[in-house]
C-alpha cells in the first residue's frame, strides 16, 4: 500500500492517482527519440527506481513521488539532440509576456534558456537579465550580448530590483514549487509582477497519459489554475491575469490523436465510424487553417497557461 504524502502547497495529505513508474522503462521509452548516456540515466536512478502519481484533493496539484529530477547532465543531452527542439524563439507565452512589460523598466527572467525572450524584451526596457543553469544555454545566451547570471551568481543580491520576475516552463520542473516562488517574488519590487508560465494540465495535456515530456524526468509536477490560486494566496500575491494558449495548429494532434481516442472508444463498429468521420473532417479542417497561413486555432486550448501575480 502506497504511503500518503504532504502537498508542497497547501500541506494537504495527498493520494496516489496512478501506478507505479519504473525510471528504468522511461529511459527505454526515450530510446524512440533519443539515447540518454548510461551515466545521466545512472543520475536518475540514483534519486530513486521508481516513482508515482499524486494528487492534492485541496490545490488539484500533481505531484511525482519519490522526486525524480532532471539533472544539468539530462537538459543538455537533450537540447544537443538534433531530433529533439527543446528551445523556440517564437512562443505564444512570449508574446504574452511582452504586454506585460509596458510599464516596467527592469526585468528578470529565471531559467532564460539562450535568451528568446530576452531578446524580445530588451529593446523596450532599461534592464533586462535573465539566469540559466544549463551551461549551453547560458552561454548562447551571453553570446547575443545579454544579462544572463549563472547557478554561481547569489541572485538575492537582486532583491526588490524587478518591475516584474518571468518564468516560461520552470516551475514544473522544480522539486519545490512553493519554495521556488518565494525566492523568485522577493526580486520583485513592492506591487512588482510574477508572470509564470507552465504546461496546463486542464488543456489536451490531461488526454495524454505518461507522456515522456511530462514525467519524471523532466516534469516534476503538473498545473491547474486551481493550483496557482492556492499558491497565491499562501504567499499573499494576487492573481491579475490568466491566459490560455490557443492551440498550435503543428499540435493539431492533441485533439486529432489524443482527444479522440479518450472520447470515443473502439468498442464497436458504430464507433469506429463516428471516430473515423471525426478524424477526416477535423484533419480537413486543420488544414484549410494551415493553407490560410493562420498558426494557431484560437476556438481550443493549446498547451500553456500563463499566470500573472502581483506582490501585495
Amino acid at each position: 500500500m502506497k504511503q500518503t504524502q504532504e502537498c508542497p502547497i497547501c500541506r494537504t495529505q495527498l493520494a496516489p492517482i496512478g501506478s507505479t513508474i519504473l525510471i528504468k522503462d522511461v529511459f527505454e521509452q526515450w530510446k524512440a527519440s533519443h539515447s540518454f548516456s548510461q551515466e545521466v540515466i545512472q543520475e536518475h536512478l540514483d534519486q530513486s527506481a521508481t516513482t508515482c502519481l499524486y494528487e492534492c484533493p485541496n490545490c488539484s496539484l500533481e505531484i511525482y513521488l519519490p522526486q525524480v529530477i532532471g539533472s544539468e547532465g539530462f537538459y543538455r543531452e537533450l537540447q544537443e539532440d538534433v531530433q529533439v527542439s527543446y528551445y523556440r524563439d517564437d512562443k505564444w507565452d512570449f508574446d504574452e509576456a511582452v504586454k506585460d512589460i509596458k510599464n516596467c523598466t527592469a526585468i528578470i527572467e529565471i531559467g532564460c534558456g539562450p535568451g528568446s525572450f530576452l531578446s524580445k524584451a530588451k529593446p523596450h526596457l532599461q534592464r533586462a537579465c535573465g539566469t540559466e543553469y544549463n551551461k549551453a544555454a547560458l552561454e548562447a545566451a551571453r553570446s547575443k550580448g545579454l544579462e544572463v547570471y549563472g547557478l554561481e551568481y547569489d541572485i538575492r543580491s537582486l532583491e526588490a530590483t524587478f518591475d516584474a520576475v518571468f518564468s516560461f516552463h520552470v516551475l514544473e520542473h522544480v522539486s519545490d514549487p512553493l519554495d521556488f516562488i518565494k525566492e523568485i517574488s522577493l526580486l520583485a519590487k513592492p506591487k512588482g509582477k510574477i508572470c509564470i508560465s507552465v504546461p496546463d494540465q486542464t488543456g489536451p495535456m490531461k488526454n495524454i497519459e505518461n507522456s515522456l515530456m511530462n514525467m519524471p524526468p523532466h516534469h516534476a509536477t503538473h498545473w491547474k489554475l486551481r493550483t496557482f490560486e492556492v499558491l497565491a494566496s499562501k504567499l499573499n500575491l494576487r492573481i491579475t491575469k490568466v491566459a490560455y494558449e490557443p492551440l498550435l495548429l503543428e499540435n493539431q494532434n492533441y485533439y486529432t490523436y489524443y482527444w479522440l481516442n479518450k472520447a470515443i472508444s473502439d468498442k464497436t463498429f458504430f464507433h469506429r465510424k463516428i471516430k473515423k468521420a471525426i478524424l477526416i473532417f477535423m484533419r480537413r479542417f486543420f488544414s484549410m487553417l494551415t493553407k490560410k497561413g493562420l498558426k494557431r486555432f484560437p476556438l481550443l486550448r493549446g498547451q500553456a497557461i500563463y499566470v500573472v501575480m502581483e506582490k501585495r
